[in-house]
């Protein structure tokens, strides 16, 4: 515990009162905090395979357990089972972590995840490039700065080698043509294709509209996953939902999406294009012993009655649902090192 005292973004300040436990008294606290050196936040690899983000961990002097706290799990989304001397974790269809019974305790397996310590400064920066598509710096800063993502404002972020290796150039249209006032009134269109390798729904051809009065755009996203050409329609759509949620300078920053629909943006179910997930298998379509969840790659957005778009690797075909559970740091490669 002591080597990551030395990483000074992981510190969380004792100062803030909400620091403070809810079932601990203002003179409770006061003590305790005595003997509290530091505070950190922390990821921990589980038995169950997956990684739990921990907040707020006191380094206490003299403890020789390290002691997790099911009331925070509450606060944080999780759900504690209890049940004949076992403990279970759970978020919506995915099991996070297990234990068992030990004295007055539940005791459960975990390992630090060193290689978090080094990344924890710039992930939600990183993590938000990735979910809007590989986004410019500048205008994920105006996202933040619009209270719509939640990022640090002064964030850099560090070099993509996906967007280096292969950043297109965007289409330029005459100034010499007029932005008109209306929607609609002027679109422009360009066909693309056909491409080499067809995609799931047979397609070899995609098509761009771009209206003048609002800069709504489709284009291809540039895939960084490991999944095959045939997807590149999963990834066309994609991107084309991120675009039009992309603030543009034309616009003074606003976001096409909005000037569109004149509708409020979410930004909050966005998630890595192509990241790996668990999806919820209802009681009816599985035995006993089947998993409650299993594995997809997620490949796109659907609307709210629908939801996502995902693939299941194991049938090969296209699986639409609301009950998903993703890992954004983990793609088709951690397919096969689970395996």
């Amino acid at each position: 515990m002591e080597d990551f005292l030395t990483i000074k973004d992981l510190l969380d300040t004792l100062e803030a009162e909400e620091s403070r436990p809810e079932d601990i008294s203002y003179l409770e606290w006061n003590k305790i905090k005595k003997k509290i050196i530091a505070s950190i936040r922390q990821w921990i690899d589980t038995s169950s395979r997956c990684k739990l983000k921990l907040k707020y961990i006191r380094h206490v002097l003299d403890l020789h357990l390290n002691l997790i706290s099911g009331f925070a799990l509450d606060k944080q989304g999780y759900e504690n089972h209890f049940d004949k001397g076992k403990w279970k974790l759970t978020k919506g269809s995915l099991v996070v972590a297990k234990g068992e019974s030990c004295c007055t305790l539940y005791k459960t397996q975990g390992k630090v995840c060193n290689n978090e310590l080094h990344a924890t400064k710039g992930t939600s920066l990183e993590l938000w490039h990735k979910r809007l598509g590989h986004m410019r710096e500048k205008r994920l800063q105006v996202l933040a700065r619009k209270s719509l993502i939640p990022l640090a404002i002064n964030e850099s972020l560090s070099y993509c080698d996906h967007c280096l290796v292969r950043k297109q150039h965007r289409v330029s249209f005459s100034s010499r043509s007029k932005k008109k006032l209306k929607k609609s009134e002027l679109v422009y269109s360009d066909v693309c294709g056909p491409m080499d390798v067809e995609t799931l729904g047979g397609n070899i051809y995609f098509v761009t509209f771009i209206d003048d009065a609002t800069k709504k755009r489709i284009k291809c996203m540039l895939k960084t996953t490991r999944l095959s050409k045939a997807f590149w329609g999963e990834a066309t759509q994609t991107a084309w939902y991120l675009i039009n949620r992309s603030p543009l300078g034309p616009l003074n920053f606003e976001v096409p999406e909005k000037e569109w629909t004149e509708k409020y943006v979410s930004y909050s179910h966005l998630r890595v294009f192509g990241c790996k997930c668990f999806v919820h298998v209802p009681k009816e379509q599985r035995s006993k012993l089947d998993d409650k969840a299993v594995p997809h790659v997620f490949i796109g957005y659907g609307d709210e009655k629908f939801g996502f778009r995902l693939w299941d690797l194991t049938k090969k075909k296209l699986v639409r649902s609301k009950d998903v559970v993703f890992q954004d740091d983990q793609t088709l490669g951690d397919f096969n090192k689970a395996n």
